[in-house]
């Protein structure tokens, strides 16, 4: 999500002003993100706030709200909000256990809420997610940052409560190690383009 909805507008900032300058992007699963930067094969990276290491130093950028996604005519859209305890009686939507967003579904919520049940599983992408949900086969709860760029009116989103469950995106980097200073400006533009999504 964070490739999709933010670094598009900032690498075109970026390119404008070192047109000569190379960027490579892994999008990747959070601990591939961690694995890349540890090996120094990534000066840093941008990953759910809790894929570190002691070696490694962690900045965090904003908290991203968890949300149901579904069709317009599925019921749970006639809601202004859902609690989690609703989704058990709906066929949902998860991603595979890779994703470090399934292990904050998996286990950010308390114990007292029935374990939530998935009927389908994709294995890396919430678009993918959100395209079965769109075609109203069940529904899907996404971090907001997912449904940057949706412009479908079918598909509508909804708060979810009892508890509201949030992911901190952040970058990581490797403890001691001075960015390049390519990378410390791309980085500042970052920031400052994310300080307000």
């Amino acid at each position: 999500t964070a490739a999709f909805t933010v670094l598009p507008a900032v690498i075109r900032d970026y390119s404008a002003k070192h047109p000569d300058n190379r960027i490579r992007i892994l999008d990747v699963h959070a601990n591939e993100v961690l694995q890349a930067v540890q090996g120094g094969e990534a000066e840093f990276g941008l990953t759910l706030s809790g894929a570190e290491a002691p070696e490694t130093e962690v900045e965090p950028l904003f908290e991203d709200p968890f949300v149901l996604a579904c069709h317009r005519d599925h019921p749970l859209a006639q809601r202004r909000q859902v609690r989690w305890a609703e989704l058990e009686s709906h066929r949902v939507i998860t991603v595979g256990r890779l994703s470090g967003n399934r292990a904050l579904l998996d286990f950010g919520l308390p114990g007292n809420l029935p374990r939530q049940r998935w009927t389908y599983e994709v294995q890396h992408s919430f678009s993918t997610g959100l395209a079965l949900a769109l075609a109203g086969i069940g529904v899907i709860a996404v971090p907001e940052l997912a449904l940057t760029g949706q412009r479908d009116a079918r598909l509508v989103s909804r708060p979810l409560v009892e508890p509201k469950l949030t992911r901190t995106l952040a970058v990581i980097r490797r403890k001691g190690v001075t960015l390049s200073p390519a990378a410390q400006e791309f980085l500042a533009m970052l920031k400052k383009r994310w300080a307000g999504p």
